[in-house]
């Protein structure tokens, strides 16, 4: 057995003491470690848990103005400033805070905060509060009519989530009055290729001169080109109403065509529209600004309003980017004339082509071709004449109350843009509504 002397013990029992001062402040700062870590996990819980509540609110306050609120109104009206309500976000409980306000331009601000213990998340949303009538492809206040044995109406469905709608409604009547007329359907992803059109009384759809029977028979029985359609019926829908400021205030604010002005004002020795910067016209201003561009491939950029009778000449190809063309008392392309509204990602909520007033037409002429990106809104009829052609990306309303939209032996295509409901400028004013959320993004 081996004996440590005296010297060699105090050597062991230093070595012993040096190794336990190390490896205690390493196993103190392994246990700080392990409850920091903690800590901050439950914190990254509650974060995210908090962020859920936020989100929450929102959908909740989406839901309430879309129908019944907490005080009780069901007309979209509630704007209130601290609302909160307690959910539990998986083991946690919390609660959301929301204030919601109207901003310049007809929309509604929400924000969202999500509380859990300390932690505290927010969510920002602009919404509008979109008339019901945007919910279609087609709808026409009034009579809707495709007549002749060369109209062609074309409807390509494409909805969020694929969820099938209905393209096509009316709050009076539809006729198909034209044996050889044609109806064709894209459904959206692998849903059934079934029309569905929507009427307040099934009865008061037309072929021909049979009231009502196409809702049993089928279209093809009576000489219309068609898949399967399905009659729905619907409540009579509020028209929109056009916002009074936010289009003629943003074609004021638009100087992208004043070398435009500059130039048509120069050749008619105006110096009114010369010197203009804005793009906001008499109806003289502008057949001056389509006098100047006659016979020329023609441009103009940003949102253009005109408040008089507006005519796009057969002579001059007229392309709008980024913006839209509105035209107080009615527009009219003329026979073998061309309008193009193109949107890119900026401009995609505007709307495309809209005819201002009570009565105001839109008139496609003999040969015309009109090609809009954006809802096209017409106060007046809808007139497409003979080999006429309207094509549009987004939606079109036909606001007249008696005969709303005739195709005679024209083409009508449109495909539905989902995102139609956000269009700006159009405003519920009473009966069904749907709130389509613009933005949504975290706050801090």
């Amino acid at each position: 057995m081996m004996v440590l002397r005296r010297g060699e013990q105090g050597q062991t029992l230093l070595l012993l003491l040096i190794i336990a001062a190390i490896l205690v402040p390493l196993g103190t700062g392994f246990v700080s470690s392990m409850f920091l870590q903690q800590r901050l996990a439950t914190e990254r819980y509650r974060a995210g848990a908090a962020l859920y509540l936020a989100e929450a609110g929102i959908e909740k306050t989406l839901s309430y103005l879309e129908g019944e609120a907490p005080d009780g109104s069901r007309d979209a009206s509630w704007r209130p400033r601290g609302y909160s309500e307690e959910l539990r976000a998986g083991a946690l409980r919390g609660r959301f805070i929301v204030d919601v306000a109207d901003d310049r331009e007809g929309r509604v601000s929400i924000v969202s905060w999500g509380e859990v213990g300390r932690s505290r998340r927010g969510i920002r949303s602009v919404a509008k509060i979109a008339p019901g009538a945007l919910d279609y492809a087609l709808f026409a206040g009034g009579l809707l009519a495709i007549e002749g044995d060369q109209a062609l109406l074309s409807l390509e469905e494409v909805r969020d989530r694929c969820v099938p709608g209905i393209m096509v409604a009316s709050n009076t009547e539809i006729w198909f009055r034209t044996p050889g007329s044609q109806v064709k359907f894209l459904p959206c992803g692998q849903n059934q290729p079934v029309l569905r059109v929507g009427l307040p009384d099934p009865l008061r759809l037309t072929v021909g001169d049979t009231h009502g029977a196409a809702r049993f028979l089928g279209l093809r029985t009576f000489g219309v080109h068609a898949g399967d359609l399905e009659v729905v019926t619907i409540a009579a829908e509020m028209l929109p109403v056009l916002d009074g400021q936010a289009l003629p205030g943003r074609a004021k604010r638009n100087e992208a065509n004043a070398a435009l002005n500059h130039a048509a004002g120069e050749a008619a020795d105006r110096p009114q529209l010369r010197d203009k910067r804005d793009s906001l016209y008499t109806a003289e201003e502008f057949g001056l600004v389509m006098r100047h561009l006659r016979g020329k491939s023609a441009f103009m950029l940003g949102p253009v309003y005109v408040t008089g009778r507006t005519i796009v000449p057969a002579d001059v190809l007229l392309t709008i980017a980024d913006g839209f063309l509105a035209a107080e008392g009615g527009l009219t392309v003329e026979a073998g004339g061309r309008l193009t509204v193109r949107h890119g990602l900026n401009a995609r909520l505007l709307p495309g082509v809209v005819t201002v007033g009570a009565g105001a037409p839109l008139i496609v002429g003999e040969g015309a071709s009109v090609d809009v990106e954006g809802v096209v809104f017409a106060g007046g009829l809808v007139d497409l004449r003979e080999a006429s052609s309207l094509h549009i990306q987004g939606a079109v309303i036909a606001a007249a109350p008696e005969f709303s939209l005739r195709a005679n032996n024209a083409t009508l295509s449109i495909r539905y843009n989902p995102i139609a409901p956000g269009t700006v400028g159009l405003l519920a004013r009473g009966g069904r509504r749907r709130i389509f959320s613009l933005t949504w993004h975290e706050v801090r």
